[in-house]
């Protein structure tokens, strides 16, 4: 039956269908997919589209119904990404675990016999991915998605960073991820460099000399990388549309790229520029000129502080914006987790401590031998830095306490739960995990690689931990208060995902959903994109450790993402059930719910209203504030910072 309903689809002229027929047939698809696999994932796409086709008046004429399909079609394309490479990955070890029984050792690899040629076995599991049944859902989508973005009047482009006005021009270099030029630079002779990088995840640090970045992975304009590549002033846009993005990964030598008056990237030959081959970052005894100053911590006594003890110098942005925000009237506006931080050099601290005196010893070295490190790339010490600290530290007995105490008075945990008669508890392990990773993340490769590229010492970066409680979340969302793209003071820009933040700040593949407000709510909502995300990440609420070093939410340098936060028992990861979201997907007026107002648009404009109250208890200063919306609709802004 499966292979009858790919054959029946193969041999379809999809050209010559309407646009509804053709959502009938990916819902066909869906439905048989579904019908033969196990998979909640291909459940959930199936959902969508068969609400989606049963939306009264839904089709070409019908633009918002155009721009949510597109949206389902992102969403159905992650599915089948996601089920490809579950299928390879357990077909391909068993084929190469055949050929190297086979081929006897020692004989040419490429000899006739026993018939299994290196480049076939190679292939084995991504052969098996494309003949699935579900693959052919790929054809319909190919077919269909062209005629929802004339209909909805959308470009192949979503620009994440526009980059200079007149554009960039530089040596085009084509990568598979921009992953594999972390630690290069295209600086002097090697640089300027347009990357053509299909894919992108949204940890990484964007290389010294590169002024472009094109991609194929659909990148959140408040994701992290997004927001490094705005204060860089690097061009930063994924494309949609397959072939114009095979088109640019075959162009070589020196293009200019600008964006056009309608949104879209435009590349063009350029006069010759020098060669754009990724080379080794400036050496350690010759560091890049020092352009980014941090502040000295003040060093506190104290292992834990209170929120009314937050000061300037032993804590960083975060805890000192949560707590201004909490005396100001913007504390009315939304909730504000409660929280204890643990000061700069709490660190330094502990591994001064005799019972740490053998990591202390380790983590020296490691330092010392950073110091003096010349090579180009990632250097291994960075990895053994951050065993050292995640794994090694031992919290001395006063710590446990101190921390137990003031947790236990802000809330956070009843008294004793961590520091029990006989020394710390059970419970207190997680907690410390989390504490000691985020010590660990000063020495993550893209924290090192961004102080490096400011000239920032390892020793100025000093890190306090913000031990907030864990609001559940039914969705996420990141607001700027200026426009990030076009810098309209007068609107708020926002992006909303089911689920944790980490969903939108980590760019997981997949669009959020977007939006653009006036300040004054004197004009309409634009409800710029569905959200399509694959992936949600879920927490039942407890605790996380929040990095709030002076290294990051500074007003004049974007450190969004370098440090990590880290949650006390982790979080749940499952597939999105956007058919199921009555709010944000489904909560519009009209037909079927995808028109404008309705509870959606209620949210979006509460949400408006919290980025203007932060903004004016900031002084006027543009902020950039994350926050949580719960399954009873209360609004909770878990951190704000200035825009950068």
């Amino acid at each position: 039956l499966e292979d009858f309903v790919r054959l029946g689809v193969e041999r379809t002229d999809l050209a010559s269908l309407s646009t509804p027929d053709l959502v009938s047939l990916a819902r066909l698809v869906l439905r048989s997919a579904d019908v033969g696999r196990d998979s909640v994932d291909i459940s959930r796409v199936r959902a969508l589209w068969d609400r989606l086709g049963s939306v009264e008046g839904g089709g070409e004429g019908d633009k918002a119904w155009c721009c949510a399909a597109l949206a389902a079609c992102q969403r159905a394309s992650l599915a089948l990404a996601a089920s490809a490479d579950r299928l390879t990955a357990l077909t391909q070890p068993v084929a190469d675990a055949f050929r190297a029984a086979l081929v006897p050792t020692g004989k040419d690899e490429d000899a006739p016999a026993p018939g299994l040629k290196a480049a076939a076995i190679a292939g084995f599991g991504e052969e098996v991915a494309r003949g699935a049944p579900v693959a052919v859902l790929a054809t319909v989508l190919r077919a269909l998605e062209p005629r929802l973005r004339t209909a909805a009047g959308v470009g192949p482009w979503d620009l994440a960073a526009p980059g200079p006005m007149g554009g960039v021009a530089g040596t085009v270099t084509v990568l598979a991820t921009l992953a594999e030029v972390q630690g290069a630079t295209f600086e002097g002779a090697a640089g300027p460099a347009v990357l053509i990088a299909a894919g992108l995840d949204g940890s990484e640090d964007i290389p010294a000399g590169v002024v472009a970045i094109l991609t194929a992975a659909e990148t959140d304009v408040l994701s992290h990388v997004a927001i490094r590549a705005r204060a860089q002033g690097v061009l930063l846009a994924s494309c949609a549309d397959p072939a114009v993005f095979e088109g640019l990964q075959g162009l070589t030598g020196s293009v200019r790229a600008s964006v056009s008056a309608g949104g879209d990237v435009v590349v063009r030959a350029a006069a010759a520029t020098a060669a754009a081959s990724p080379s080794a970052s400036a050496s350690a005894s010759s560091p890049a000129p020092p352009c980014l100053i941090l502040a000295a911590p003040t060093p506190s006594k104290s292992w834990a502080l209170a929120e009314a003890e937050f000061a300037a110098g032993t804590v960083g942005g975060k805890a000192l914006n949560l707590a201004a925000l909490r005396a100001s009237a913007a504390g009315s506006a939304a909730r504000l987790p409660a929280s204890v931080a643990l000061p700069f050099g709490t660190c330094e601290r502990v591994l001064a401590d005799p019972v740490n005196a053998a990591t202390s010893k380790t983590v020296a070295g490691l330092e010392a031998e950073l110091k003096t490190w010349k090579g180009g790339g990632v250097p291994p010490q960075l990895a053994a830095l951050r065993a050292a600290l995640a794994g090694g530290l031992a919290a001395p007995p006063a710590l446990v306490a101190e921390v137990d105490a003031k947790a236990a008075a802000a809330g956070l945990a009843p008294a004793g739960s961590w520091d029990g008669a006989g020394g710390a508890s059970a419970a207190w392990a997680p907690v410390w995990a989390a504490i000691t990773g985020v010590w660990a993340s000063k020495w993550g490769a893209r924290a090192w690689l961004s102080r490096r590229a400011t000239g920032v010492p390892d020793a100025a970066l000093s890190m306090a931990v913000l031990l907030q409680e864990v609001i559940p979340a039914a969705h996420a969302f990141v607001l700027h208060t200026t426009d990030p793209l076009t810098g309209d003071t007068g609107c708020v820009y926002g992006e909303v995902v089911l689920g944790m933040g980490e969903a939108l700040v980590g760019n997981a593949p997949g669009r959020a959903a977007a939006f653009r407000a006036p300040k004054d709510g004197g004009g309409p909502i634009d409800f710029l994109a569905w959200p399509a995300k694959r992936d949600a990440w879920w927490s039942g609420g407890g605790l996380i450790a929040r990095s709030d070093s002076n290294g990051e939410d500074l007003a004049d340098f974007a450190g969004a993402g370098l440090y990590d936060s880290v949650p006390v028992g982790g979080l749940v990861q499952s597939p999105t059930d956007l058919a199921g979201d009555e709010v944000l997907w489904w909560g519009g007026e009209g037909p079927g719910g995808l028109g404008a107002g309705g509870a959606r648009g209620a949210l979006l404009g509460r949400l408006r209203d919290v980025g203007v109250a932060i903004e004016a208890a900031c002084g006027g200063v543009p902020q950039d504030v994350e926050g949580v919306v719960t399954a009873e609709g209360e609004i909770a802004v878990v951190q704000a910072r200035a825009q950068v």
